[in-house]
């Protein structure tokens, strides 16, 4: 009986140890399951941490800003905004009134002019080789005192001026060329000055052809021309 009883004895121990080798199985992988988990929440948060998204745990573990030296802040309550506008003192600039620009004053009139008159012409026929008198007068005609005078006289081919003889009436005069050249003091308005010269055909070739007579002064000119009378004589 004693025997029989230790046999159920000695299979019941194989059974007690399977068991609590599989109880502790379970015991282990629950705890690895835990262990992983802590594993995985610390990761987690040590990524937030590095990214700036941690916990407010994490603002607690920066080190703390030094005090502020600035004064405090007022305790006045702050100034709320005026719900109307603010009126400047400044009054709005106004536009003066466009004024009409003055018309310009008229031209002056043209300032009186200087009027020269001019003649010129033989006293009578020249023979060939013959002296004969060449007249020429300058008249002011004009409301206005002329500047100096000047008159060319040109002679045509075959004939010469003779100088040393005739009359003056203010002139002076020299040659010049084919004639001759005279010069005259102002003439007053209404007045006027006369010269004759003298004249030697000395061939039959000026006959007919033209004497001039080319006036200038300051803003002035007048001309006139003669034509040569040849002829004999009586």
């Amino acid at each position: 009986m004693a025997a029989a009883g230790a046999a159920p004895e000695a299979g019941a121990a194989p059974q007690a140890a399977a068991a609590r080798w599989r109880g502790a199985r379970r015991r282990n992988t629950l705890v690895g399951a835990v262990v992983l988990v802590v594993i995985l929440a610390i990761a987690g948060y040590a990524l937030s941490l590095n990214h700036g998204t941690g916990p407010a745990t994490a603002a607690r573990s920066r080190p703390a800003a030094a005090p502020s030296t600035l004064a405090p802040a007022s305790t006045s309550p702050a100034s709320t905004p005026s719900a109307t506008p603010t009126q400047s003192s400044t009054p709005p600039a106004t536009t003066a009134p466009a004024v009409a620009a003055a018309p310009p004053p008229p031209p002056a009139p043209p300032a009186p002019a200087v009027h020269l008159s001019a003649v010129v012409s033989m006293g009578g026929i020249v023979g060939y080789g013959s002296i004969a008198g060449l007249n020429f007068t300058v008249a002011n005609v004009g409301p206005v005192t002329s500047a100096i005078v000047t008159a060319r006289i040109a002679l045509p081919a075959g004939m010469t001026m003779s100088f040393g003889a005739g009359t003056s009436d203010g002139w002076t005069c020299s040659p010049a060329g084919q004639g001759a050249v005279c010069t005259h003091e102002a003439i007053t308005p209404g007045a006027s000055g006369s010269d004759v010269l003298s004249v030697l055909l000395s061939s039959a070739s000026a006959c007919g052809r033209p004497i001039e007579l080319t006036v200038t002064s300051r803003f002035a000119h007048a001309s006139a021309s003669t034509p040569v009378r040849c002829g004999h004589r009586g």
